[in-house]
């Protein structure tokens, strides 16, 4: 059964030609820890080399509502939780949008029986991408996301701009990431706290969901 699921990813990245670590937040939509683990080392390889999958909780929400984060040229939404309180249930959403008003009108507009006095919480959340393993409308911002988040430098230290552009200046795709990282070896800790090397399992990974990319699929 898939569950959603918050990993912290840490990496070094360059401040100026200063090495500072970042810690990221992102949401997951798997079955297990294992599989959340394995999905941040291949959804985030064409910025992160080794990501340290610091901690993996599972999210509070409900229901985690799509629209794209990246239309505007310039400014690439926010996430929102928001609590809505009906009866004597509180329905927990995670929602994309510009401010915090437009997050509690698309949050009621999805329930569509709530308003605005049933709204109990507002946060804007830490979370930079939300992935979904079946649904493409996700995965698409997903990639635009990470896109804009190389085109801000960040990724890690050791990826030169020839490994992230082309030159022409536009970023490599997936693909040419693929090809570019075919020779690196990735390691992990296992629940013992060793490191192994998971490069293996990452690539069986990519083919299989290759192989079993399904259409676009509801938000559940």
């Amino acid at each position: 059964m898939l569950t959603w699921y918050q990993p912290k990813v840490k990496y070094e990245a360059l401040d100026g030609d200063t090495r500072k670590t970042l810690t990221e937040l992102y949401l997951f939509e798997a079955v297990t820890f294992g599989d959340v683990e394995t999905q941040c080392y291949e959804q985030l390889k064409t910025r992160i080399k080794d990501p340290d999958v610091d901690a993996i909780a599972k999210a509070p929400f409900g229901s985690v509502i799509f629209f794209s984060g990246t239309t505007q040229e310039w400014f690439t939404d926010p996430f929102y939780r928001i609590g809505i309180k009906w009866g004597d249930d509180k329905d927990l959403y995670l929602v994309p949008a510009k401010d915090a008003e437009q997050a509690i009108e698309r949050a009621l507009s999805f329930h569509g029986s709530a308003e605005a006095s049933h709204i109990v919480e507002v946060k804007k959340t830490e979370i930079l991408a939300v992935w979904h393993p079946k649904n493409e409308l996700w995965q698409g911002d997903w990639h635009n996301r990470m896109e804009r988040l190389k085109e801000a430098k960040k990724h890690s230290w050791d990826l030169s701009q020839s490994d992230l552009f082309n030159a022409d200046g536009s970023a490599k795709t997936d693909s040419e990431m693929d090809d570019l990282l075919q020779a690196t070896t990735v390691s992990a800790k296992d629940k013992d706290g060793n490191w192994v090397d998971i490069t293996e399992k990452l690539k069986r990974t990519s083919r299989k969901q290759n192989a079993t990319r399904m259409p676009y699929a509801d938000n559940d």
